[in-house]
């Protein structure tokens, strides 16, 4: 940069430095109503500006004139044209895009206005049209002027009415009536050309005008983001929409078809909500989304999947890896045939997911020849509820890819499905995450347990509430009983979730140890005569269990893991509901700081406990003492969720009130706040930053899905 510029710029500064001076000076008398020497000054600060500008004087009808013709001109440019364009009578309007000239001519036409000149106001903002037509600023005080004329018009104020009859006359208007229909064409003009010619990005003045647009009801305040928005910003939109609403944005016009269904990303995941029977549309919908992963229908109550539409969705989606039907009614009509599908055309060898949920008794049909199609390639089994022999398709189609299996009973079913587990294990060898609830489990008693198949990769097992089980007879203790398990679990398990409380269940599926269970003898845990070999879990990082365990064989299973550090979730029960049927194997926690010292981490981010009083000895209902389970959260100094289940006792609230109020505390599920309890929790919980749930029996597991 040489001298000369530098001069140049600092020469421009100064000016712009006055400019300002003179506009501040301007606006400080307009608010003290000193308009004859405000006038003076917005002129100099106008006249000031480089671009030298001079003055059109007192004739105001040639420029009123030729703006009105160029708004009603059947070109939408014409007043752009005009603007840039010398005036009627010769005199070459500026041309200037100083955001300081702009500002002193538009507060010069706010002067006038003020002042009650409106005339010369009108005039001077259409010479704000004239020095810059691609700024929303000319075209916003033009129509604030006339709209305010026309609302006080009926006022009979006489300077109002010869200004108005002056502008009809100019403008080549019939009457009054027609001022609205020039401040609507006025409008329409600013809004092509601030978005046609437009140099600068929208600023308030551009709002305004569309706002002002709005409030006429013009077609042109409406944008399409279609136009104005980049292609990836468009796809991050549209990707929050399911398939229904994307197929009513391809009705919206052409180009919104042909943005939406240009991009293939959006087509990935089809996701219908409640589908009607779209007969032969369904396959021609297909044909035009053969790129779609996966595809899932939330409710088909009025969608037949019958068997020409299941060939549609394996012939025309050839690399879909995720199939989901479900339904939110007790029938689901999918009408097929006895006869196998594995037929030329049915094709789904792609298919790593299969969700089937709501289906009835009578479609049971649906469900096997599904698995069959696909058993080759399985990774996800999830079926909700079963109520036929699920093992008869892990006995004719095994499922050697299969890593997560969820399967879960007929809650509305008084009988308990009977579940084979020597099928599941058979045929699902790489299982990785188990999910089982509302269930009675049982192993094949002829078979010896040395030829039961192991699960080598199980990492997750979950088992909810409504389960039972049992396996072969034998002899406990001298009296007859039956046994669950064993579940075969092993040292890499990472998540045990038992939540069916049952003190037997739980000794057979967790103190079993892995040298017994090759042997169908009776075996008794017996702190004085430990088995010969213990299972360890060194990598556990969940466990919640809902029966009491005795901390000395619970350290057996979480101590390996809190002591190196994995354990993250622990969720433990205090005392067992009813007669403790096998003693030498449950007890309860009578001092949870002193018998759970084995379990402390500062690895642990959540910590339950269910079933506990600490009051009396025989943990009476009617008093209640947690203190010892705040005594606990010592030994887990970064515990965060707290799950806090004491039972059905009187005077649980202050307890809640100060676990809520714990620093170390984040969040809280519990099942005792009611009432006013409630509503005072949650006030204390929104001042503390702390989250409330109130959720029954017990804080829900998760279920594992490939997303």
């Amino acid at each position: 940069m040489n001298m000369t510029d530098s001069a140049g710029m600092g020469d421009d500064a100064a000016m712009q430095a006055k400019i300002k001076s003179k506009l501040d000076d301007g606006r400080t008398c307009m608010k003290e109503r000193v308009y004859t020497t405000a006038l003076t000054l917005l002129m100099k600060a106008a006249s000031m500006c480089p671009c030298s500008p001079a003055s059109h004087g007192k004739d105001k009808s040639c420029n009123i004139l030729q703006c009105a013709a160029a708004v009603k001109d059947a070109d939408p440019d014409a007043l752009y044209h005009v603007a840039r364009g010398p005036c009627s009578c010769g005199f070459q309007w500026p041309s200037c895009t100083r955001p300081l000239h702009i500002q002193a001519v538009d507060t010069l036409a706010e002067c006038l206005e003020r002042a009650r000149h409106y005339l010369a106001a009108f005039s001077t903002a259409l010479g704000l049209v004239r020095l810059d037509p691609a700024s929303a600023v000319g075209y916003c005080r033009v129509a604030k002027i006339l709209r305010y004329l026309l609302r006080c018009h009926q006022n009979q104020d006489l300077t109002v009415d010869r200004s108005l009859a002056v502008i009809i006359r100019d403008a080549g208007l019939a009457s009054a009536n027609e001022l609205r229909g020039l401040i609507t064409l006025f409008i329409k003009s600013g809004l092509h050309n601030t978005q046609k010619y437009r140099h600068s990005p929208d600023d308030k003045y551009h709002i305004i005008l569309r706002k002002m647009a709005h409030n006429l009801n013009m077609a042109e305040s409406l944008r399409d983001p279609i136009q104005k928005l980049p292609a990836e910003l468009l796809g991050i939109i549209f990707s929050y929409l399911d398939t229904a609403d994307l197929c009513r944005c391809t009705r919206v016009n052409k180009l919104w078809k042909q943005v939406v269904l240009s991009d293939k990303m959006l087509w990935r995941h089809i996701r219908m909500r409640r589908p009607k029977n779209p007969g032969r549309y369904f396959a021609n919908f297909l044909k035009s989304h053969t790129e779609a992963r996966s595809l899932v229908i939330d409710d088909m109550c009025d969608f037949s999947l019958t068997e020409t539409k299941l060939r549609s969705i394996a012939l025309f989606l050839p690399r879909l890896e995720r199939l989901c039907l479900s339904s939110s009614k007790s029938f689901l009509d999918m009408r097929f045939p006895t006869k196998p599908l594995g037929t030329p055309g049915i094709n789904l060898k792609m298919l790593t997911q299969l969700s089937l949920i709501s289906i009835p008794e009578h479609n049971f049909q649906t469900v096997r020849q599904l698995i069959h199609l696909t058993h080759a390639s399985l990774e996800v089994l999830d079926i909700k509820p079963i109520t036929h022999d699920i093992e008869e398709a892990f006995m004719l189609d095994p499922m050697p890819k299969l890593k997560r299996l969820r399967i879960i009973g007929n809650s509305t079913n008084s009988n308990t499905r009977i579940i084979e587990m020597q099928a599941i294990a058979n045929g699902s060898p790489n299982l990785e995450h188990l999910h089982l609830d509302g269930l009675y489990i049982v192993w094949s008693p002829h078979l010896d347990w040395n030829q039961r198949k192991r699960w080598p990769a199980l990492r997750s097992l979950y088992l909810g509430e409504r389960m039972d089980g049992q396996s072969t007879w034998v002899h406990i203790d001298g009296g007859t009983g039956q046994r669950v398990g064993p579940i075969p679990l092993n040292s890499s398990m990472q998540s045990i979730e038992i939540l069916y409380a049952n003190d037997r269940f739980i000794e057979d599926i967790l103190f079993v140890p892995q040298a017994e269970r090759s042997s169908p003898q009776v075996f008794i845990i017996n702190e004085m005569s430990p088995p010969s070999e213990w299972i360890d879990y060194p990598n556990l990082e969940v466990f919640r269990c809902r029966t009491s365990i005795r901390p000395s064989l619970l350290q057996r299973v979480i101590g390996s893991a809190a002591k190196n550090g994995t354990l993250r979730v622990l969720e433990v029960t205090a005392t067992s509901n009813g007669v403790l049927a096998f003693p030498h194997c449950v007890g309860d926690i009578r001092d949870p700081a002193d018998e759970l010292a084995f379990a402390a981490s500062e690895h642990v981010h959540t910590l339950g406990m269910y079933q506990f009083n600490w009051a009396a000895a025989d943990n009476h209902y009617s008093v209640f003492n947690g203190q010892p389970f705040l005594d606990l959260l010592n030994l887990f100094p970064n515990a965060e969720t707290i799950a806090a289940y004491p039972g059905k006792h009187a005077n649980t609230a202050p307890f809640l009130m100060k676990l809520i109020a714990h620093p170390q505390t984040k969040a809280v599920y519990q099942e005792n706040l009611e009432g006013v309890e409630w509503d005072e929790a949650c006030k204390l919980a929104k001042k503390n930053g702390v989250q409330l749930y109130h959720q029954p029996k017990f804080r829900p597991g998760g279920w594992p899905l490939v997303e």
